[in-house]
């Protein structure tokens, strides 16, 4: 059965139900719901009404849902052109590395003064000279060029930090490295309770389809954007995956860190580039090698970041010596929800069970 989604965004929906959709009244998910209401927000008839939704909708957890890594384009585009009455939305969109590099850079032209701050906090975590630069069109940059300039120098120590983690990986696993290099790109497929469309994509890119193809078997556009970086890593050599996992963008992360070569998915997480949110959205994966969550635990910085150690305790793939420590950590909501999740180890269970107790007793003295 179609979603609602689909139905609202391809005009399918009885009327009744667009109308629904246009006050924001539709029983989907939150970002669905935001997603229908920008859709419908230059339509004829339910424009002013969509509109008027959008306008009414609680400013903080539009800001939370627009930092979501999930976030459709087309909703950050809108907000990116709809001007700066929502600062807060601006400014989670400005940290979302999810968010398009030509989206930013076109909000960048002609941002105002009050968010060009923003816009080299972005450039910096991203290490985007060309958004910087992007700055050079917007007349309001000028009062911020002493900070651009301190950017640019910023970037430039970040890619010098960047090739010296890369040679010292390499060194350190030169003879690992050697040995896999017969090895071509497979994905590693460990759960099989989840829809996973990347091992759906794979086959398509090994078969070397013809445009045509790929045009009948994909439907989504960001399974074509997908496939174009499927198929680029799976010509790559392992040196070359390994480079690119050091080196590459967001996307080409989420692939290599299922790589199945374990000197690739490992060189994943020694990449300076790596944000917490990706660390965390990594720890939440069923389908690594159990080496990356293990390496995950091992890295200091993110293990002071809450999310990431959730996530690990959570996660059914997290050998059971570092879960059950983490298990102890965790807030009294998490551990409820722990006690209840079936595909964790029963010993995860016991854990959380024996801690919700003695940290209920603790909280109602």
């Amino acid at each position: 059965m179609p979603r609602l989604l689909d139905l609202v965004l391809s005009s399918s929906a009885p009327p009744a139900v667009m109308r629904n959709a246009a006050c924001g009244k539709l029983n989907v998910p939150p970002l669905e719901r935001l997603e229908i209401l920008i859709h419908l927000a230059p339509h004829p008839e339910l424009g002013e009404q969509a509109r008027a939704s959008l306008k009414s909708w609680d400013e903080q957890e539009l800001a939370f849902i627009c930092g979501a890594a999930d976030i459709p384009a087309s909703v950050a585009e809108f907000f990116f052109r709809s001007g700066t009455d929502r600062k807060p939305v601006i400014a989670a969109l400005l940290r979302n590395p999810a968010i398009a590099e030509p989206v930013l850079t076109q909000f960048a032209e002609r941002a105002l003064s009050e968010l060009i701050p923003g816009i080299i906090f972005a450039a910096i975590e991203r290490r985007n000279r060309a958004l910087l630069a992007s700055l050079g069109s917007n007349r309001h940059a000028v009062l911020y060029r002493h900070e651009i300039e301190e950017a640019f120098r910023e970037i430039e120590r970040s890619f010098d930090a960047e090739a010296e983690a890369l040679a010292r990986y390499q060194q350190e696993h030169a003879e690992e490295i050697a040995a896999s290099q017969h090895l071509p790109f497979e994905l590693t497929v460990v759960s099989s309770d989840e829809k996973d469309e990347l091992a759906e994509l794979l086959p398509l890119v090994k078969s070397n389809p013809s445009p045509t193809v790929i045009e009948q078997k994909l439907i989504k556009p960001e399974q074509r954007e997908q496939l174009s970086t499927l198929q680029k890593i799976a010509s790559l050599t392992v040196t070359e995956r390994v480079q690119m996992a050091m080196r590459g963008s967001r996307e080409e992360r989420m692939i290599l860190i299922r790589d199945g070569v374990r000197v690739v998915a490992v060189a994943v997480l020694e990449s300076p580039k790596v944000s917490e949110q990706e660390m965390e959205s990594f720890a939440n994966m069923k389908n690594v090698q159990e080496v990356v969550l293990r390496g995950i635990a091992q890295r200091r910085r993110f293990m002071k970041v809450y999310g990431v150690v959730k996530a690990l305790a959570a996660n059914p793939r997290t050998p059971l010596e570092v879960a059950v420590p983490l298990v102890k950590t965790l807030l009294l909501a998490d551990l409820k929800n722990l006690i209840k999740n079936r595909s964790v180890p029963d010993m995860v269970r016991r854990i959380a069970t024996k801690s919700f107790l003695e940290k209920s007793k603790t909280h109602n003295r």
